[in-house]
């Protein structure tokens, strides 16, 4: 099993290599993370400042999540993603990853269902948690990822129960999925007892400029089935859309008795994220109803940037239809592998880009461009190394 408590070999290299970079006062151009580099509304940084000047506002607050934030969310689903939802039905997080570790420790089932290339805090969240990890290929048809699915599913479980824990819109691919999709991915859960998981992060950051609903949630799915919310979870959070990833804003939304029970070990833990950051989130749910649109334009035209110069450089581009990221495969004449080559740019040019192995081992000529850099960062990078890896 991975040990979480240590670095892999990569890691330590990479941070190896930066610090030596910084001590010669080299600059690096970091597309390993994403990291927002926009700056959030400054009707948002107000508000927080406004709340901050209460002295109420410094004491503890709700672990579940204050009532206007809670309030918020259900109007935010209502509006954005077409989805009728109780306040009953949500609690607030410290972003999606403690929510995904939330989940994983409340539900009783061994196995989870991921699919590869997974995210690696997906993996880490189950592993926490004790659970078997099953990792399933993403494919590049929905057709492909549903019958891969199933077949899975009948693999490695029966009717014994387990986890699906889903990311549409895809990090890091960037694939969005259908309402088609997510219907076939219910019909499987009904048959074979999965409780479902999505984490929509990415879910207002669109390519096409339309609107949240076309990258269909899963509770959206679900509603329209006509099915509840029993055994299905839906991750949100405000960090790339709002520009707000340090703020640590999330929630988890779904199955009422599942969310009684995180919100009862939230209780146990903590007393919440700090009120002032509750109340500004609050805000900026209920009035910035355009601001992430304007986010998505931006990560749509840097998006464009890169892939039109890999492309020319003989580089496969995944198609991304949202986020802030592009997935790509370097020409087959390279000989190194993602790792070797990432390692190898970093130290002779100061740039470093995430390796497919970061989210699967079978990914090892695939590389994740975080597109969170200034336009300007991102048109020197992508000629350098597209020259680098010919």
């Amino acid at each position: 099993m991975e040990n979480l408590t240590e670095r892999t070999s990569y890691e330590v290299l990479v941070k190896e290599i930066k610090e030596g970079l910084i001590k010669e006062g080299q600059r690096i151009i970091d597309l390993s993370m994403i990291n927002p580099d926009l700056a959030p509304p400054s009707y948002l940084v107000d508000k927080l400042v406004e709340a901050s000047l209460n002295p109420r506002s410094h004491r503890y607050s709700s672990a579940r999540g204050v009532p206007v934030l809670l309030k918020a969310f259900a109007q935010k689903y209502s509006s954005a993603f077409g989805v009728d939802i109780s306040e009953d039905n949500i609690c607030a997080t410290f972003g999606t990853k403690e929510a995904l570790r939330l989940l994983m420790f409340v539900l009783p089932f061994k196995k989870v269902f991921l699919f590869s290339p997974v995210y690696p805090p997906y993996r880490w969240a189950a592993l926490e948690a004790n659970k078997d990890v099953i990792e399933v290929a993403l494919g590049e048809s929905e057709e492909e990822r549903v019958e891969n699915l199933r077949e899975a599913v009948v693999k490695e479980q029966g009717l014994s129960g387990s986890i699906l824990l889903c990311c549409f819109p895809n990090n890091p691919t960037g694939t969005v999925a259908s309402i088609d999709f997510w219907r076939a991915v219910l019909q499987i859960s009904n048959e074979y007892n999965l409780t479902v998981i999505n984490d929509f992060a990415n879910g207002e950051l669109l390519h096409n400029g339309g609107e949240s609903r076309s990258a269909f949630s899963l509770l959206y799915a679900a509603k329209k089935s006509g099915a509840d919310f029993k055994n299905i979870f839906e991750t949100y959070t405000l960090s790339k859309s709002y520009c707000i990833p340090g703020w640590r804003i999330g929630a988890v939304l779904g199955d009422k008795e599942i969310i009684e029970k995180i919100s009862a070990l939230k209780s146990k833990l903590d007393y919440g994220v700090f009120l002032p950051l509750q109340l500004a989130a609050a805000k900026a749910l209920e009035h910035l109803t355009s601001f992430p649109k304007e986010v998505a334009l931006v990560y749509k035209n840097r998006a464009c940037l890169l892939k039109e110069s890999l492309e020319r450089g003989g580089w496969r581009v995944w198609q991304a239809e949202a986020g802030a990221a592009l997935w790509a495969k370097m020409p087959d004449y390279v000989k190194e592998n993602s790792q070797e080559f990432s390692l190898k740019l970093l130290k002779t040019k100061g740039i470093h880009i995430l390796p497919g192995t970061f989210f699967d081992s079978n990914w090892s000529r695939w590389f994740r461009f975080s597109l969170s850099v200034p336009e300007s960062f991102l048109l020197e990078a992508r000629e350098t190394i597209v020259e680098f890896s010919q």
